[in-house]
């Protein structure tokens, strides 16, 4: 039986939801976190789609993105998919690698509370797996830190230049058990051996809010007081709302 074709509105707020079919492979390691860096901004490099937020788990990755292009958002996510799933391969060593479950979930935001109710559950999320108390405590890969920072305009953007890792340079490991010491050697050693070519890792965390017409930065401030509210909410109760969202 055929796909259902996606029909995505360029512009428009998105949700994407990535899913593993086993296991963690996500680790909050430092060289977990440049694999993945590297993946997404190689395959944001040509303006495929505008990210707003993002937050990767063990197993998992929530983001909110903006596509400009139907066929490019979609070739963004299964580039991304790609590059994530090679690098896997190369570390543990293997030719074949079914990594994902089923089809990425990709769902229009449809209005601005919505978005606010996304967006705080993304970063409370940690806290709903009983892994952390804060967002701010979390080790893992997250846009928090840039949406903390970016100036209180709709499309101000906070840029990271990220290198290109060739999967060549990436080694086998020789063990799943990395001591902080190897992992902080093997990142650092991963970086000397492709510091010749990056790609800016760009993240504009207000940018959705243009689809709803907000764009004065009065009430992009308020916007953002207001996540960051529903966010601390959901860290004071996530032991009662556990399960409550999926």
């Amino acid at each position: 039986m055929p796909r259902t074709r996606r029909y995505i509105r360029a512009k428009r707020p998105f949700e994407l939801d990535l899913r593993v079919r086993e296991g963690l492979p996500f680790a909050c390691k430092l060289l977990i976190h440049l694999l993945i860096s590297s993946a997404l901004a190689r395959a944001q490099r040509d303006s495929k789609v505008i990210v707003c937020h993002y937050l990767w788990q063990g197993n998992h990755l929530h983001m909110l993105i903006i596509p400009l292009d139907a066929e490019q958002c979609v070739n963004f996510y299964q580039d991304l998919q790609k590059k994530i799933t090679d690098a896997m391969k190369r570390i543990l060593g293997v030719s074949r690698l079914a990594l994902w479950e089923g089809d990425p979930v990709l769902a229009e935001i449809l209005d601005c509370e919505a978005a606010i109710q996304r967006i705080a559950y993304y970063y409370a999320n940690p806290t709903d797996a009983d892994l952390v108390n804060t967002i701010e405590e979390y080790p893992g890969l997250s846009s928090w830190d840039d949406f903390n920072n970016a100036a209180l305009e709709v499309h101000a953007v906070q840029s990271h230049e990220v290198p290109w890792i060739r999967l060549p340079s990436i080694p086998r490991l020789k063990s799943l058990y990395l001591s902080d010491s190897q992992d902080r050697a093997l990142t650092a050693a991963l970086i000397e051996k492709n510091k010749k070519k990056t790609h800016a890792l760009s993240i504009q965390p207000h940018a959705w809010m243009a689809a709803f017409n907000i764009t004065d930065s009065e009430e992009v401030g308020a916007l953002r007081e207001r996540i960051i509210y529903e966010v601390r909410v959901l860290e004071e109760n996530c032991p009662v709302l556990a399960g409550v969202y999926t």
